[in-house]
């Protein structure tokens, strides 16, 4: 078994999501709703598929080509939520967004 460092809860008070002008226009927004799987993602397949899929892809994916992602991932998390807190995109944006993916 793989362990991986703790890192600090990200929130240091969560209440301040209910009260942060940020994060009010979620609470006017309808509950989701899970998101059925598309055809052939590996999320909607089971055994014996998806133990096949995620064997191949454990392999790729390990701690540290993980943590190579973190910097980048980091640096997209910071200018979405400097373009919300700017007004520059609406807390919904992530509805309509598709992702692109690379490798580092």
């Amino acid at each position: 078994m793989t362990t991986v460092e703790p890192r600090p809860y990200p929130f240091s008070q969560p209440e301040r999501l209910d009260s942060e002008p940020l994060f009010s226009a979620l609470r006017a927004e309808p509950r989701l709703r899970p998101v059925p799987s598309p055809p052939g993602n590996i999320l909607g397949m089971a055994p014996p598929d998806h133990t096949r899929l995620r064997r191949l892809v454990a392999k790729t994916f390990t701690v540290r080509r993980v943590e190579r992602l973190r910097p980048r991932a980091q640096e997209i998390a910071d200018g979405l939520v400097a373009a919300m807190r700017a007004g520059e995109r609406p807390l919904t944006w992530w509805r309509t967004s598709r992702c692109r993916c690379r490798s580092p």
